[in-house]
């Protein structure tokens, strides 16, 4: 997690030892965290975005499995899929209210 301090254009805005950092990326947030339950040199990324629904049009038209839409963060819903080496790569968008 070192490593992305100091990067330019990244502002650190929560850093909690090895654990957690978050950094401001332009007008995004960027998390870096270990989780306890995943294997080693496994990432997950997880991008906010505006239209779920697009994206799930796009990978059913390359043919692309995913998971959901579905409920995965309080406040946001979206779908979930893996790329060939296991990694996670969810969109999320904020429910409706």
């Amino acid at each position: 997690m070192r490593l992305a301090r100091g990067h330019k254009g990244f502002r650190l805005v929560v850093e909690q030892g090895d654990d957690l950092v978050v950094f401001v990326v332009g007008g995004n947030e960027l998390a870096i965290h270990k989780a306890t339950t995943k294997a080693m040199n496994v990432i997950g990324l997880t991008i906010l975005v505006h239209d779920v629904g697009a994206i799930q049009r796009k990978l059913t038209e390359t043919g692309i499995a995913f998971d959901g839409p579905q409920l995965l963060r309080p406040g946001l819903a979206g779908i979930t899929l893996r790329d060939p080496n296991g990694n996670t790569l969810a969109f999320l968008q904020p429910q409706s209210q």
